[in-house]
Order: structure tokens, then C-alpha cells, then sequence
């Protein structure tokens, strides 16, 4: 996209100019009138000229625009945010919960490797200091990818561990920060004051790492919630604490509540025209599905038409039947936790 300001090249009516001027010159140096060919020798170096003279145009407003926020991607983003000193946020490592239960007191230090049977590999976010009893302790760790992993192997045996059981699982709460998810921060970061004091600066000193996504409301003067959607880091509302302690006005209430997870399944029931590669299809069915989750702010919900378009990315789909969600309150957030297809081919 580029501001309507920004135009590339008119070749015609370049072409037209740089070709008038040739001529004028020509017919009073040589007294003879040029008259253009398509194919002859000024007209082809006319053309060399102008599609290098359209690339550079085309350049030069790729670089203006930019520097406006609307219109500005990528590493060019990052240079335009970073004069706010706001910085992209990165991918995290999906985090889970394990219930460890020892006979005796027992240090566990941070980056304590977990395994499972299967491969997958965790490790402790903190350093952790775990005490006897039947309830064990919760503990969170990150893991190199999302799924129901049982990581109840420690990697250096210790004999006072008892038991280590898998509590939740490894779960991806923050992906590389998309350039519109960016830009709207930076426009709530033009909104921070020495203190909080309104929903936006707020929102921005909270949306901290490792809380997950944030909402903030008012819903009178003096008293502001703030709801995050980490659950799996215990630290989290410590950390926002921490991050509006010197921002927050002596007259607010501040109140910090882990938004409610609503687990929701998408089924899918796809006519076809024509058979199709169904395990490409759906694979690509089920990450679309799954970008668009996690976009969702809390409290936000997909049109049942949105979630229907999902599955219109081929011309071989006829048909899209997918019963209705249900639907997230102010309070809540949609956790994508399935997405079941079926394909049929109309006969």
C-alpha cells in the first residue's frame, strides 16, 4: 500500500515528453525531423531508460512511505517504533505447568532440563526451591514446542523427587508480533503520560513479555481491571505490578484478573467439486484457523463468516457448514483448541 500522494511513473507520458524534446533538439542541431519507429534505436534507449528511471521512482516511494506508520512493514516498522524505544516482540518458547512432588526440600536451578519419552524437552523459566508434601509444587516451565508433552523425566536424577506429573500443556501465548499488532502498540505508547491514568497508557505499560495479551477497562472513574491471558506463567500479575508501580495515580484501584480461557472447536463440514489433497487442505485449514485465534483480542470474537472464509481457499470447495462458537465475554479469550474437518464430494 502507498499513500495516494505517492505515484509511480506515467511511462506514457514520459515517454511522450523524452521523446518531444528529442526531437525538438535533433531537428535543430541536424535540420532534419525526427520521426519515432518502435523498434528504432532512441525509442529502445528511451525505454531502457525509463524502466530504470520507474524502478528507482518506485523505490524512493517504498522508502517515504515508510516513514508514515500506516503504511510501514517490517524491519522498516521496527526502525520507525524504536524512536519510541518500543521494540517487535519476539516468539516465545511455549510454557507449561508440572506438579513436582519431593520427600525432602529440594533446589532445582533455572534452565533444570525435563524430558519425555518421546523427545520433547523442557526446562525450569526460575530458579525453584521445592518443598515436601502430598500437594507438591507447581512449577512452570518452557518447552521448544506446543502440545500435550509429558516431560516428566528429569534429566539428572535426584532420589528426593517423588513424582513429576504434567499439570498443563505447553502452550504458545506469544507469537512474533505482527506488524499490525505493532502498530497499534505504538499508538498506545503516544497515549503514556508520566502516570497511567486512562485505559490506553494503561494497556501500554501492562503489555508487558510474559503476560500474554492484555484488556484494560474502566468502568468508572478511579477503579481500572486489568485482565492478561498467561496462565501459565505464575509470575504474571507481580510482573504488571511492577511494570505501572510508578506510573499508576495515588486515586486508582487497580485490579489484576486472569482472563477466563474459553476452549473452542471448530467443525468443519466441506462439500467439494472435485476430490483434493486432503491432507494439504486441512493443514493449511488448521493454521489459518490458528492465526486467526490467536490475533483475536480478549473479549473479541470471529464472525461466523470469517471462520466459514477460512475455508474457501481453493475453487474446489463448494460448501462450508460450521456450527456456531460460543462466544467470549469482556472478560474471556478464545483458545482454539481443535479444528475437526469433514470432506465430502458432491456427487
Amino acid at each position: 500500500m502507498m499513500p495516494a500522494f505517492l505515484q509511480p511513473l506515467d511511462f506514457e507520458k514520459a515517454r511522450e515528453e523524452l521523446t518531444a524534446n528529442f526531437s525538438k533538439i535533433y531537428q535543430e542541431k541536424s535540420g532534419q525531423t525526427y520521426e519515432p519507429l518502435i523498434a528504432d534505436d532512441i525509442q529502445i534507449l528511451i525505454n531502457c531508460f525509463l524502466y530504470y528511471l520507474g524502478k528507482a521512482i518506485d523505490n524512493i516511494n517504498h522508502t517515504i512511505a515508510n516513514n508514515f506508520l500506516e503504511y510501514s512493514s517490517g524491519a522498516h516498522l521496527d526502525a520507525l517504533v524504536a524512536l519510541l524505544g518500543l521494540k517487535r516482540y519476539q516468539r516465545e518458547f511455549p510454557t507449561a505447568k508440572l506438579n513436582i512432588v519431593v520427600k525432602a526440600p529440594v533446589f532445582l536451578p533455572k534452565n533444570t532440563k525435563f524430558a519425555s519419552a518421546d523427545g520433547a524437552i523442557a526446562w525450569l523459566s526460575v530458579d525453584t526451591h521445592l518443598k515436601p508434601g502430598e500437594g507438591g509444587n507447581i512449577v512452570q516451565v518452557l518447552g521448544d514446542k506446543e502440545g500435550d508433552w509429558q516431560t516428566d523425566i528429569l534429566e539428572n536424577a535426584n532420589p528426593l523427587v517423588l513424582k513429576i506429573e504434567v499439570v498443563s500443556p505447553f502452550v504458545n501465548l506469544q507469537d512474533l508480533e505482527s506488524d499490525e499488532a505493532l502498530r497499534e502498540r505504538f499508538k498506545l505508547s503516544l497515549a503514556s503520560f508520566s502516570t497511567a491514568g486512562s485505559v490506553q497508557s494503561y494497556t501500554h505499560f501492562a503489555s508487558i513479555k510474559g503476560v500474554g495479551k492484555i484488556k484494560v477497562i474502566s468502568l468508572k472513574p478511579g477503579e481500572v481491571t486489568i485482565y492478561y491471558t498467561n496462565e501459565q506463567n505464575l509470575d504474571a500479575p507481580a510482573l504488571i505490578k511492577e511494570a505501572i508501580k510508578d506510573k499508576t495515580p495515588l486515586t486508582d484501584k487497580v485490579i489484576i484478573e486472569l482472563a477466563q480461557k474459553i476452549e473452542t472447536t471448530l467443525d468443519y463440514t466441506i462439500s467439494l467439486k472435485v476430490p483434493i489433497d486432503a491432507n494439504a487442505y486441512i493443514k493449511d485449514l488448521e493454521k489459518r484457523a490458528k492465526d486467526l485465534f490467536k490475533s483475536l483480542a480478549i473479549g473479541q470474537n470471529p464472525s461466523q463468516n470469517k471462520l466459514e472464509s477460512l475455508a474457501f481457499s481453493t475453487p474446489e470447495v463448494l460448501d462450508v457448514n460450521l456450527p456456531t462458537i460460543t462466544p467470549a465475554n469482556t472478560d474471556q479469550w478464545l483458545y482454539l483448541q481443535a479444528v475437526h474437518v469433514s470432506l465430502e464430494v458432491q456427487a
